[in-house]
């Protein structure tokens, strides 16, 4: 099986302590970083909204992510988050990222070459059939080559990948979802290069994928927290 990124998206509660939502996702990465399979934990509040938590999580396989559901350690691990979050989190799901690991999400430290990551979730109907799947993935390829071309600001990383699940809830309907993280120095500079006469002529080639049914975009700038050897 291959290797998966574990998304986890929190809404913290709006009046939860800055320290206090500070050591739950500390002491989130630290619980999911234990199991065995689990090969790294990235965590960030979103740029756009503090209390808006995301906790990207690298697996050996979704079979090592389903073995930690049925531990001990799980339930406990479930209430903590619970007692943080203003409502129930959504259902977390799987991205087969391409390259893995996506280094792009990787945003701190002195390897790091990306302060923050732009992450787009790129949504389609459950349906979406392989052929299809494809096609819209080689375009959405097209467009960061494109990108890279002119914007910039952008680090030259990136990653891609579609989600494991076909049946991830979105606006109430089974979706399935293309994951595109590009790398940037700033949230600005992506501001910026939005604003570039090349960007309006580039922006359709997503506006127009086959199936789309929307497009969500939040920038993150993570913390990494690695097994101990």
């Amino acid at each position: 099986m291959a290797p998966v990124t574990e998304f986890i998206t929190l809404a913290l509660k709006p009046d939860l302590p800055a320290a206090e939502a500070t050591s739950i996702l500390e002491i989130t990465a630290s619980t999911l970083v234990a199991q065995p399979g689990c090969l790294r934990v990235r965590t960030s509040r979103t740029h756009e909204d503090a209390s808006d938590a995301r906790i990207f999580v690298d697996w050996e396989n979704v079979t090592a992510h389903r073995a930690f559901e049925k531990t001990e350690a799980y339930a406990p691990f479930k209430a903590r988050v619970r007692d943080a979050v203003a409502a129930p989190p959504q259902r977390p799901y799987h991205v087969e990222f391409d390259p893995f690991p996506p280094a792009v999400l990787a945003n701190s430290g002195s390897a790091s070459k990306t302060p923050v990551a732009e992450v787009l979730h790129i949504w389609f109907p459950a349906e979406y059939s392989d052929d299809s799947r494809k096609r819209s993935a080689d375009t959405v390829r097209e467009f960061t080559r494109n990108m890279l071309q002119f914007a910039e600001g952008m680090t030259g990383e990136w990653a891609l990948g579609w989600s494991v699940e076909r049946d991830i809830d979105h606006d109430g309907a089974p979706s399935s979802v293309l994951v595109l993280v590009l790398g940037w120095v700033t949230v600005e500079a992506h501001m910026k290069a939005r604003d570039h006469p090349e960007f309006a002529k580039n922006i359709p080639l997503l506006k127009n994928l086959e199936g789309l049914k929307g497009l969500e975009m939040k920038h993150v700038s993570t913390t990494t927290v690695e097994p101990s050897s």
